[in-house]
């Protein structure tokens, strides 16, 4: 049976880790599925997540483009603690990112990542702009083929550079 959904999404996503990963999709999806961005995110070895979502429900409405958050290299003054594993790789035991720009948060997520038909476990800790604080655990459809599936998610102000490290 085909139903109809409600909203039109339209995402825009840059992942760069040596090379980069482009992707911009219009999809339609469950208004709880909808998560407006921009948001980005930095993990160890200059693993950078970008993206920035829009959801609308007036036809055409997503016929346009937008565009993905820029990112500074400016440290602010804070830090966080850093992991990265995606899938085999594994990327520092436990470390600290000093942060930079926008990115004042510190995000630590783990879940399971579909990139078409590749599934990948991935654990990962770093910087993250106020917006990445609205991912939840549960599954979410950023871009088409590509769901994530977050099984802990967890945001908090990082602290000074001269401070403790943790949760406050």
């Amino acid at each position: 049976m085909w139903v109809a959904l409600p909203l039109c999404l339209l995402s825009a996503l840059l992942a760069t880790e040596g090379s980069s990963m482009s992707y911009t999709g219009k999809l339609c999806l469950e208004p709880k599925n909808c998560e407006p961005g921009p948001f980005s995110l930095t993990f160890p070895h200059n693993v950078t997540v970008r993206a920035n979502i829009a959801c609308c429900d007036t036809d055409g409405c997503n016929a346009g483009a937008i565009p993905v958050p820029t990112v500074s290299s400016v440290p602010n003054g804070r830090q966080c603690p850093s992991i990265l594993r995606a899938g085999p790789y594994h990327w520092n035991e436990k470390d600290v990112l000093a942060c930079t720009g926008t990115e004042d948060h510190c995000v630590v997520e783990s879940g399971i990542f579909f990139f078409g038909h590749i599934k990948m476990r991935n654990t990962a800790a770093g910087c993250g702009s106020p917006g990445a604080c609205v991912k939840r655990v549960l599954v979410k459809k950023y871009a088409k083929g590509m769901p994530e599936i977050l099984s802990h998610a967890k945001c908090f102000p990082a602290p000074r550079a001269s401070g403790g490290i943790g949760e406050p």
